[in-house]
């Protein structure tokens, strides 16, 4: 039979803090109770189990209700989730950046790869390798590629 589990999220029931998040799982698989998960979750373990509770999440839902989550607490009157988002500044600020970081990767990756090759023509003369490199550092101060 083929069964499908929410995640549950374990919080903290003094003060709303989550604790850990169970990963959802679909397949030939049985639900956990929350003493076997009191067990098998390191954040768990440990605590008193009358200080921690947990709410379910339906199957599905998990990777979509934490897409751009700033922070995130359950709210302990109605034990429900609540997420503060990023805004669509901070998305596109992290977008810039992580762009910026893939664009410097690439560039270092290209740099050893050229200096690989060039090492790999069997050259053993130091003075040269020096000279390649420094080459290459004024060639991007230059802007000549």
């Amino acid at each position: 039979m083929n069964y499908y589990i929410g995640a549950k999220i374990y919080y903290d029931i003094k003060t709303g803090d989550v604790l850990t998040i169970t990963s959802e799982m679909q397949g030939n698989v049985e639900e956990t109770t929350k003493e076997q998960d009191m067990e098998i979750y390191q954040e768990l373990t440990g605590r008193n189990i009358n200080d921690v509770d947990f709410i379910e999440l339906q199957y599905g839902t998990l990777a979509s209700i934490f897409t751009n989550a700033k922070s995130y607490k359950v709210n302990l009157e109605t034990k429900k989730l609540e997420i503060e988002y990023l805004t669509q500044e901070e998305i596109d600020k992290r977008n810039t950046e992580y762009a910026k970081q893939a664009k410097n990767e690439q560039a270092l990756n290209d740099s050893i790869s050229n200096i690989s090759e060039y090492l790999n023509q069997n050259s053993n003369n130091i003075s040269d390798i020096e000279n390649y490199i420094l080459q290459k550092e004024q060639n991007k101060i230059l802007g000549v590629m």
